[in-house]
């Protein structure tokens, strides 16, 4: 969505607000601490970003010329054609889900019901065309990793039994071994593996596009600050995540881009040490960890269960699955070993695999989709990567695709949250705007005044997702 100038530069400094707001913000006095509001927050954020982009259309008939123009340019199976076709299918496996309230809004304690789907589709569209800049792009990158570094030192100083903040806890691998895992802003060691594994490109890209020596030393400490933090969530989706996109990395930037000694260097420490991550040659309870390598014993074992009951509960209703955020009603008819119950009997609401957890709620259709939509975003990537373009903008699409990598890997034995989602949105931004450089929108068309049908829908988006989500964060609070 290319939009005019006034609109990129809310839109842009709305977008590092996110960056930095989303992963901090949290409420340590609230019933749900840390996702229920970072999710809120956004959705409050996209309505205001609507409501602008609708105020500068002016009039529905731009709106209508609009909507024309932007179809009449994407490819039957591009990105942005797919997207839609998701929210729909989204939508209709929110009408015949078996829970419809919990798929329409999200459970109350994960939030990933349609509204927030359509909230990311909605922040992709409206972000088109911002970030095309290399000098907007490198902004977010910096707040993007100036966040981690943040995120990261909170997580070892929790690790260390340092806490400031009343009423946040750190969860322990277990009872009897006492291993402390720190949740920092993020609220879950995996989550915060998840995080951290997805920043570790940015970091890179900061790292090798550095002029001075001591540019060079202040980002390496971030990246050392990151993967000591990753290590010390001992969530082994991210090691493996982690690894994942630094081995992306380092193949294509050895491969095609002009060679910095340093920069192979740095990657290659990094990808070696989050190999060792995974035999706990650090200690620190990565020792401990490894022992529950196993599908035999362990949280292994229980993933695995979900696993079985996941792929033969699918046959019942393959085509638009049970609905969006129905697994928890479904697990409760499953049935449960003892040797499970012993390793971790709390009710599953996730099977933990993207592919399996996809299906159970919308179903084949919505995975072939949502498939194609990444197949499409790294076919965008290669040409914008491979199209003679300047250094500049091939390692910003290099680095995207890498954390979208170490996405795709981690969410084979996890699940999204909002900080995950919005950094897989920021990414697909990435790549989609320096796969080629864009020429500016013609804007003539584009009416200097302001509607009244506009104007109230406009209003009613602002002051619906401010009051609503305010609202939500409020009723949050009170829970406690």
């Amino acid at each position: 969505m290319m939009i005019r100038s006034n609109s990129k530069r809310l839109f842009y400094f709305l977008t590092l607000g996110m960056a930095f707001v989303i992963p901090i913000v949290f409420n340590p006095f609230s019933f749900f601490r840390f996702e229920m509001d970072k999710i809120f927050l956004f959705r409050l954020l996209v309505s205001v970003m609507l409501a602008i982009w609708l105020i500068e259309r002016g009039s529905l008939k731009n709106f209508w010329v609009w909507c024309w123009q932007r179809t009449a340019v994407m490819d039957l199976f591009g990105v942005e054609t797919l997207q839609l076709a998701f929210v729909g299918v989204y939508g209709l496996s929110t009408i015949f889900s078996i829970a419809p309230a919990e798929s329409f809004w999200g459970l109350m304690d994960r939030g990933f019901g349609l509204v927030t789907v359509v909230s990311l589709i909605v922040f992709y569209w409206l972000l088109r065309g911002v970030f095309a800049e290399t000098r907007r792009a490198s902004a977010l990158v910096m707040v993007i990793v100036g966040t981690g570094f943040m995120v990261g030192l909170y997580a070892i100083l929790q690790k260390f039994g340092l806490e400031f903040i009343p009423g946040v806890h750190s969860e322990t691998l277990s009872i009897a071994r006492s291993v402390v895992r720190p949740i920092a802003t993020i609220g879950n060691p995996n989550y915060l593996g998840a995080y951290l594994a997805m920043i570790l490109p940015f970091g890179l890209l900061l790292f090798d596009g550095a002029k001075r020596i001591w540019q060079k030393v202040l980002i390496l400490i971030t990246i050392i600050v990151q993967l000591a933090a990753l290590y010390f969530t001992l969530s082994r989706a991210g090691w493996l995540g982690a690894f994942a996109g630094l081995l992306f990395f380092l193949f294509f930037y050895i491969y095609k881009l002009p060679r910095q000694r340093a920069t192979i260097f740095v990657v290659a420490v990094a990808l070696l040490s989050v190999g060792l991550f995974f035999f706990g040659v650090f200690g620190l309870g990565g020792d401990k960890r490894t022992q529950d390598l196993t599908f035999e014993g362990g949280s292994m074992y229980v993933r695995l269960q979900d696993f079985k009951y996941a792929a033969v509960k699918i046959i019942e209703r393959p085509i638009f699955g049970f609905g969006p955020e129905t697994y928890m009603f479904l697990s409760m008819d499953r049935i449960y070993t003892e040797k499970e119950l012993a390793i971790d009997d709390r009710l599953s609401d996730r099977v933990h695999n993207l592919l399996l957890d996809t299906l159970i709620n919308i179903g084949v259709v919505g995975l072939i989709v949502l498939i194609t939509i990444f197949v499409q975003l790294f076919r965008r990537a290669w040409r914008g990567f491979f199209s003679g373009q300047d250094v500049s903008r091939q390692i910003v699409i290099l680095t995207a695709a890498s954390a979208l990598v170490a996405y795709l890997v981690q969410v084979q034995f996890h699940f999204d949250t909002i900080v995950t989602s919005l950094l897989v949105i920021i990414c697909f931004v990435l790549i989609s705007d320096f796969e080629v450089k864009r020429a500016e929108e013609d804007v003539s068309s584009v009416s200097s005044k302001l509607t009244t049908p506009v104007a109230l829908l406009a209003g009613v988006v602002l002051v619906v997702g401010v009051v609503w989500h305010v609202g939500e964060m409020v009723v949050n609070a009170m829970l406690i």
